[in-house]
């Protein structure tokens, strides 16, 4: 009886395959034999159902699981990396194994540089102690929408300073921001509106955010009892040159960066915000490539020398008031704000024709814009003159007139105190440019 259970089984598997029995088989197949019972047309409806069972089983639940995983790895590196820093490692891995190559040659790009600084960040830090991520949080969500909005990109941070980038398209780029028949000097006017507009809306959106004014309140009351100011506030400079566009770093970890001495000067001319006392700087480089409504609103204040690229940089200011200026709180982060008078404008008529209308119709950039007359510039610019040239002692007693009349114009004040420092003779080498202090 055994011998013949056992050649059974035999029997069975080698009909039906190992492993298996000819109940597993009948047992399996239940539904298909009767499918082969069914007249024509309901066995073919009956076949289209258990295909439909068949295609939404467990192997469907665990691709859709796989892709799940996936979209958030990519997000997480997304964010890690920034979507033009993803963009950076991905030119990386263009050999099509998929491998991750840093030993290849970075590119040589042309790029407006922006770097933002939190002023008084070691009080800030003593101060606030753990809560200080998030502030700084909620500061670095302004500085990256405001850049995002603007087609920025947001670089790297260094404590206290955040780098980013406006980048000129190549030939090789396929950008739909710039049409076919624009030229280079329009595109770099459009780079440089675009940074200029961004930082002024970074300025406006951290004077108002409520986030930041309840940190700032907790600050100065403690930094009163250390005989200290402790505001919160935000350095920004803007400098355009080359940079080398790579991923650098190891095995071990990779960051996608820009390697220029151009990126040091934007950095130099941040901490020079605190010397004219003012909250952004721009050097001519910008300068030179603004649209005309930008340029009207720029003052040029000094001269430096950069030892970093061996020239002389001229440098200038957007005259800003104090003061927040409202704007609606349904609003997004960085996006125009259309002043209530000019609220039926339809900006998609100007668009393709640069971003200068920002400076007519937003609300943050109009509010922004100090009110000096005519005859106060045309006077700073009287003083200029002769400073460069090195008169100082005209130039001072025009600065010191200035500032009978406006005590608060930051670059006045600082360069009658600098020319102060030689008993307002320039030096002998001066040559219209001076060095860092």
């Amino acid at each position: 009886e055994g011998d013949h259970s056992a050649r059974s089984r035999d029997h069975d598997e080698s009909r039906y395959g190992e492993g298996t029995n000819g109940n597993d088989y009948e047992d399996g197949n239940e539904e298909e034999d009767n499918v082969q019972m069914l007249p024509s047309t309901d066995r073919s409806d009956k076949s289209q159902k258990l295909a439909t069972k068949a295609s939404t089983g467990l192997p469907q639940l665990e691709t859709n699981a796989l892709e799940k995983v996936i979209l958030k790895i990519r997000n997480l590196l997304q964010q890690g990396f920034g979507v033009h820093g993803a963009q950076i490692i991905n030119s990386q891995m263009s050999g099509g194994d998929g491998e991750l190559n840093i030993m290849r040659p970075g590119i040589k790009v042309d790029c407006a540089f922006g770097v933002c600084q939190i002023k008084s960040f070691n009080t800030i830090t003593d101060t606030l102690q753990e809560d200080i991520t998030v502030y700084v949080n909620r500061v670095v969500n302004l500085i990256h929408s405001c850049v995002e909005t603007w087609e920025g990109a947001a670089t790297q941070n260094q404590g206290s300073t955040y780098m980013f980038v406006w980048r000129m398209p190549d030939s090789h780029d396929n950008d739909s921001n710039f049409s076919q028949s624009i030229t280079t000097n329009e595109q770099k006017t459009v780079i440089v509106d675009r940074a200029l507009v961004a930082s002024l809306k970074l300025i406006a959106e951290s004077r108002r955010a409520m986030e930041l004014k309840d940190f700032q309140k907790k600050i100065n009351s403690k930094s009163k009892k250390k005989k200290e100011s402790a505001d919160v506030d935000l350095g920004i400079a803007l400098h355009f040159g080359w940079g080398i566009e790579g991923s650098i770093g190891s095995d071990l970890k990779i960051d996608a960066l820009y390697l220029s001495p151009h990126q040091k000067v934007a950095e130099t001319v941040e901490s020079l915000t605190e010397d004219y006392d003012v909250p952004l700087l721009l050097t001519d480089t910008i300068y030179r490539h603004l649209s005309l409504k930008a340029k009207n609103n720029c003052r040029k204040i000094d001269v430096i020398n950069f030892e970093e690229i061996e020239s002389a940089v001229g440098i200038y200011t957007f005259d800003l008031k104090a003061g927040i200026p409202s704007a609606p709180s349904y609003h997004n982060l960085g996006e125009l704000i259309k002043l209530p008078e000019l609220d039926t404008v339809n900006v998609s008529k100007f668009k393709n024709k640069g971003i200068d209308y920002m400076y007519t119709i937003d609300q943050d950039i109009a509010g922004l814009q100090a009110s000096y007359s005519p005859e106060f510039l045309e006077k700073f610019r009287s003083g200029i003159i002769p400073y460069l040239s090195g008169d100082w002692k005209k130039a001072d007693e025009i600065f010191c007139e200035l500032l009978d009349d406006h005590p608060e114009d930051g670059p006045s004040a600082f360069l009658s105190n600098f020319m102060s420092m030689y008993d307002l003779c320039a030096p002998p080498e001066w040559s219209g440019k001076r060095d860092l202090l």
